[in-house]
């Protein structure tokens, strides 16, 4: 070849070499053009065959005599083959061999390069890239090739169940590679599969191919099925294990092992045990799929019932322990039945070896006795009584062990007539007398006992019960099994003539009688007489008082007789009748003699109701002619009354317009009944509450036959009452001079007179026995006072010229003595205290300003702008403060003491304002106005003035009644106290009798007012 021209060179490019036999396409995609399968490489004693061809791409020019061909492999230095042209061999093609060792892991390259022979001139031909696997998979076998099989599979081989779970082998080999193919050969199936690139990488675990129940199918039962796997990788080269023998027997039965019975002690069955239950056990080898039918099977002779064959199921449904019927059992008492079992694997049913069944006697304690229900003991006992038997007795018969419908039953009674005669009767036999479904649902029966024939049964004699069940319903008695034999002693009856009752009259001797309850009251007891003959000592008396439910109805204990007198007493509690008050009653007694019990007749015993006499024992004691002071302190008495006990709930209801509850169903105490009354204090606020002249009655009730009801509770006579509520002057209080203002302490008990002459100071008044019990004198001119809501300091004001301290002073309301002092900046009329008595509110007519201060360091902490301020309220929740003006009605929010509202009112001085506790009218504030005459009404809800009340004559101090719609406003000018309902907001009267009156307080209960005289020096007291 020419190839002295570089332009040549690039024009005519040598094909590559040829490899006869490779292995073209591999994988992945482009790793390589082919692949050198070992057996071209390492399996040829010269090594790998290259071939090259004469001629370029173009096939123009050919190989010239002399040229040189070099082969190198992975771009080496040294060729590894090399051939010169012959003369003849320009266009032959060229074979070169590459020597075994020359290969790597992996992809190689190979080319090839011509030269001439001056050496000043070569040609390369094009790369090619070749895959070789230095090892094959699983080299060196069979060592490098092992395959896995589960232990239970080599040692036990698969079966049906094994092979529906599937069967693991895993494939342990050498030079796992991508792309390997793996082929499974179990017997003669072939399985195939192909490695994954995700299944190959260090670490990783072995793979592996699970087979299932069709695949063993197509190997077929064999037990030495053997199994290999061969592994070839994707460039031919491969390898293979050795064989493994496995035992394949999906459809093979084992030897099988006889059942058992669960219920069984062995080969025996007691039928009590397999009474609700009877199992068939298999053995524990069969296999889930198998398919087993159980047959149990009845003796000799018995019916079709004896005998029971389950349907065909798989061991996974039915379990290894069968549930059999026990109707079977009935037929095989004391007889041999038999247990066997079938087994499908396949097509073909194999039977079991028979598993024999002892099946044993119901034992006699299962075989309970009949009974004759009105027999001694309610049928248990030894003695038939026929005293006590009646028409409609019954017979009763057992449940029992394997009861079922149609059972033949026998019954027969054997015992002595009368006259000695034998009685033997056979009350029942087939065909006429089986078990029915009634006796088998409710576990027993009952029958109509034969009530003449017993009555004519001999005194002293025994009667016998047989009764026979056929189990297996066999008709032939012979057959039947004998349940345990009953046996009475016939016994004549007592005649019981009824009790007496010692302290009642009889009415009709032996029936009837009538009880007056005062004639068990001393002693608190009766008696209940029992007088039969002939009583034995050994006698079991036992007595009844029939009443009503609970106390009327007492157990009363049992008693022995006492055949000496004849008779026996028995001593009950009078409470017993108490409860029983205007009730009839049956006294009555048995007597248990020689297992036997006997009843008596009954008394009628009817017992009387109290009489009124007895009953005329509540009363108002405070009441005068049968009238009710409203004003003072009333009680409602009852006295000691008959059957009187601690724990009796008592009643008392005030009947009028307006009832009222007064004691609802308080037991009685034991300090009441000691004292023999029982007293409950009539509410003032409920007397005040009525109109007077109302009539008012006094129902008391109590409870004396222990059910604590109301409507059974016994009635006393009904006192009747009319109230007395005028509104009038009681007294009158003298005090120091010129009393002026007022405040009653929070228990009610005290009330703190300001007197406005200088230095005179506090007047301190008893509200119990209205009596001025400490007056303290104070060195200023005091105007007006508030106290702690928790009544333990009294704040009073000063007021006056520059000669008089304007200050407020705090006073102990115990030991009356100047605790502290507060600094005013003005004189000061009217003072408030918040609901915690930490803050006071001082006003003053001749301000602009309400001040607050802290009642603790005494200091200032607010100045609220309003003209003329007098005197101020709160409402009932403490978070407002109405400060009454000149010419407004200040509203403050106490909380930061901001005026919220400013509610014009007519031009004048205000003397005082309040507050109204009632609401049938909203939410009113009344102040007075001296000046005008009026009372103006304030809507404290949305604060705007409701009304105007004119026709005062100088209105000074108002208050409230908090128990009725009513306020009170003192008249300076009428000397009078005005009367406004406040439900009408009208004056309904005005009181005289008054001296200057100034300020007005109402005690808690509602039943006085204080009104301060200020030109009088005393305090009136007004009955409300």
């Amino acid at each position: 070849m020419d190839i002295q021209s570089a332009v040549l060179n690039e024009l005519f490019v040598l094909y590559p070499v040829i490899i006869p036999g490779w292995i073209s396409p591999v994988r992945p995609v482009g790793i390589a053009a082919g692949g050198i399968p070992k057996s071209l490489y390492d399996g040829q004693p010269t090594g790998l065959e290259c071939l090259v061809d004469p001629w370029t791409e173009v096939r123009s020019l050919t190989l010239a005599v002399d040229d040189s061909v070099y082969l190198y492999v992975n771009d080496g230095a040294t060729p590894v083959a090399s051939k010169t042209i012959n003369p003849g061999e320009e266009n032959r093609r060229i074979r070169l061999y590459v020597r075994h060792g020359e290969f790597q892991e992996g992809v190689n390259t190979l080319h090839y390069v011509v030269k001439n022979p001056s050496g000043n001139g070569s040609e390369k031909s094009r790369v090619l890239e070749v895959l070789y696997h230095l090892r094959a998979p699983g080299e060196p076998a069979p060592a490098g090739i092992r395959l896995q099989i589960p232990t239970v599979v080599r040692d036990q081989g698969v079966d049906a169940e094994q092979a529906a779970q599937g069967v693991v082998f895993g494939f342990d080999y050498t030079n796992r590679r991508a792309y390997d193919r793996i082929r499974l050969t179990l017997g003669t199936v072939p399985v195939d599969r192909e490695v994954d690139p995700g299944e190959v990488g260090p670490g990783l675990p072995v793979i592996t191919q699970t087979l299932f129940t069709d695949t063993f199918r197509k190997s077929g039962e064999n037990p030495n099925t053997l199994v290999f796997y061969s592994v070839v990788d994707q460039l031919g080269n491969r390898n293979q294990s050795v064989d493994v023998p496995i035992d394949v027997h999906l459809d093979h039965v084992p030897s099988l092992q006889p059942p058992s019975v669960k219920e069984a002690s062995g080969n025996n069955l007691n039928p009590v045990a397999a009474q609700d239950r009877l199992t068939a056990v298999l053995p524990a080898d069969l296999r889930s799929t198998d398919l087993v039918s159980v047959t149990w099977t009845g003796p000799a002779g018995a019916p079709a019932d004896g005998t029971y064959i389950s349907l065909p199921r798989p061991i996974s449904e039915t379990g290894y322990e069968i549930p059999l019927p026990t109707s079977v059992i009935p037929f095989c008492l004391g007889k041999q039945a038999t247990l066997t079992y079938n087994v499908t694997r396949g097509d073909t049913p194999i039977p079991s070896p028979s598993f024999p069944v002892n099946v044993q006697t119901l034992p006699l304690s299962e075989l309970r006795m009949p009974m004759l229900k009105e027999a001694s003991n309610n049928g248990e006992g030894p003695d038939l009584l026929l005293h006590q038997l009646t028409a409609q007795g019954q017979m009763w018969f057992p449940g029992f062990a394997f009861i079922t419908v149609d059972q033949p039953v026998w019954l027969r009674l054997k015992g002595t007539r009368s006259n000695g005669d034998v009685y033997d009767n056979l009350l029942w036999q087939p065909p006429g007398a089986f078990i029915n479904q009634g006796w088998v649902d409710k576990g027993f029966f009952e029958y109509a006992a034969p009530y003449a024939d017993l009555k004519d049964l001999k005194d002293g004699t025994p009667l016998t019960m047989e009764l026979k069940v056929g189990l297996g319903r066999s008709t032939n008695e012979a057959e039947a099994v004998s349940f345990q034999m009953r046996s009475y002693t016939v016994k004549a009856a007592l005649d019981l003539e009824a009790p007496t009752v010692v302290q009642a009259t009889v009415v009709v001797p032996g029936e009837s009688a009538t009880l007056n309850p005062l004639d068990v009251l001393r002693p608190p007891f009766f008696t209940i007489r029992v007088q039969y003959s002939p009583m034995l000592n050994s006698d079991e008396i036992k007595v009844f008082f029939d009443g009503k439910p609970g106390l009327g109805t007492p157990t009363i204990p049992a008693d022995k007789g006492n055949a000496s007198v004849g008779f026996v007493d028995f001593i009950v509690a009078n409470q017993t009748i108490a409860a029983n008050l205007s009730k009839p009653c049956i006294v009555r007694y048995e007597v248990a003699r020689a297992g036997a019990t006997t009843p008596s007749k009954n008394l009628q015993l009817a017992v009387q109701a109290l009489p009124s006499s007895v009953l005329n024992l509540v009363s108002v004691p405070e009441a005068t002619d049968g009238v009710i002071d409203a004003r003072g302190d009333n009680r409602v008495l009852a006295l000691h009354y008959a059957f009187m006990q601690p724990g009796q709930p008592f009643w008392i209801d005030l009947i009028s317009r307006q009832d009222c509850n007064l004691r609802d169903g308080v037991a009685v105490s034991a300090a009441e009944f000691n004292a023999g009354q029982v007293v409950e204090l009539i509410p003032k606020s409920y007397l005040l509450a009525l109109s007077d002249g109302e009539k008012l009655d006094v129902e008391a009730r109590v409870s004396l036959d222990g059910t604590g009801k109301k409507d059974l509770a016994v009635s006393f006579l009904i006192p009747q009452y009319r109230v007395k509520k005028g509104v009038s002057i009681i007294g009158d209080i003298a005090v120091a001079q010129n009393p002026r203002e007022m405040v009653i302490s929070p228990d009610g008990k005290r009330i703190y007179v300001v007197h406005i002459s200088p230095f005179v100071g506090i007047s301190v008044i008893n509200t119990d026995t209205n009596k001025v019990i400490h007056t303290f004198p104070v060195a200023f001119y005091a105007y007006s006072l508030a106290i702690h809501p928790n009544g333990s300091r009294l704040y009073v004001s000063g007021q006056g010229t520059p000669h008089w301290d304007h200050n407020v002073y705090v006073f102990e309301t115990t030991s009356y003595a100047h605790v502290q002092t507060i600094k005013m900046i003005e004189t000061s009329n009217g003072v408030t205290l918040n609901s915690s008595g930490s803050h006071l509110y001082s006003s003053s007519e001749h301000n602009k300003f309400l001040y607050v201060y802290d009642t603790s360091s005494g200091q200032r902490m607010a100045s609220i702008p309003a003209v003329g301020p007098a005197f101020s309220t709160m409402n009932p929740a403490k978070t407002r403060l109405y400060a009454s003006g000149t010419n407004a009605v200040y509203v403050i929010n106490v909380a930061d003491n901001s005026v919220v509202s400013t509610i014009p009112v007519a031009s004048s001085f205000s003397w005082a304002i309040a507050y109204s506790p009632h609401h049938s009218m909203g939410q009113r504030i009344y102040t007075t106005k001296p000046s005008l005459g009026t009372v103006t009404i304030i809507d404290a809800g949305i604060n705007t003035v409701a009304k105007t009340l004119s026709g005062f004559s100088q209105p000074c101090g108002v208050a409230f009644n908090p128990v009725i719609e009513r306020a009170y406003v003192a008249q300076s000018g009428s000397n009078e106290l005005a009367i406004v309902n406040t439900a009408t907001e009208e004056i309904i009267e005005n009181i005289p009798g008054f001296k200057g009156p100034r300020g007005v307080v109402v005690t808690h209960d509602g039943a006085f007012a204080y009104v301060a005289n200020e030109s009088g020096s005393s305090i009136s007291v007004v009955a409300l």
